[in-house]
């Protein structure tokens, strides 16, 4: 009978703890009229991220912590991975680098000729070429070697050229490459889980200034002032 008392004493005492673990830290939130955002920090250190605008909603989750005055994310699913990368030097290029995007096809939805997406509310084009059977991705930011002060779109055959012969770090939104072989100058990245038609805004920053009750993020080590979090 001990046993049995001691027994269901400790279940609820198990449950409670299990509540706590998923217990909400913090919640923050901002709205102008045509976005909505919201960021639940939890006891257990995940997050839960909604955006929406016209165009739908997204909803990322993840993991937080704190570093001095900076809230960091991490962890999250993202509208895209980089799935292969080739790259080699090309003699031709003459003290530049050229780096093309390309879009892994597959997803069940398959999709030929040339499509806008909507990135982030931005529209960017994907280009089906038949000769080649490749998807290549028009008006896709690139930057180099950390400066994103110099932010490159690519043209119509995917392509975008930086006047140097050497890189260390190539970037793109949500994922960046480091150069595996010393003079590389040619590089072709292929894209996979590459959103078809429309993809909201999704969870962009991973950095946020804890400013007293509000949540400033950071883009290109700058603060986005005009977007705050508030409790």
């Amino acid at each position: 009978m001990k046993i049995l008392v001691y027994i269901l004493t400790f279940i609820p005492l198990l449950t409670v703890g299990q509540k706590d673990k998923t217990k909400l830290f913090e919640s923050y939130s901002y709205s102008d009229g045509r976005f909505y955002y919201r960021l639940d920090l939890y006891n257990d250190s995940t997050f839960i991220y909604e955006n929406s605008f016209k165009l739908g909603s997204t909803m990322s989750k993840g993991n937080w912590q704190i570093n001095n005055d900076t809230l960091v994310l991490s962890n999250y699913e993202t509208p895209w991975t980089i799935s292969n990368v080739e790259e080699k030097f090309i003699d031709s290029l003459n003290s530049k680098t050229v780096i093309k995007i390309k879009v892994n096809d597959t997803s069940s939805v398959k999709f030929r000729g040339d499509y806008i997406l909507y990135i982030d509310g931005n529209p960017t084009s994907v280009k089906y070429d038949y000769s080649k059977a490749e998807y290549t991705v028009k008006d896709f930011d690139v930057w180099i070697n950390g400066n994103c002060q110099d932010i490159r779109k690519t043209n119509d055959t995917g392509i975008v050229k930086f006047d140097t012969d050497s890189v260390s770090k190539i970037s793109i939104d949500y994922n960046e490459y480091h150069a595996q072989i010393e003079g590389s100058n040619y590089f072709v990245l292929t894209l996979a889980n590459f959103p078809i038609l429309v993809s909201p805004p999704t969870l962009k920053w991973t950095k946020w200034i804890i400013n007293n009750n509000e949540l400033i993020p950071l883009e290109c080590g700058e603060l986005l002032e005009y977007i705050k979090l508030e409790k």
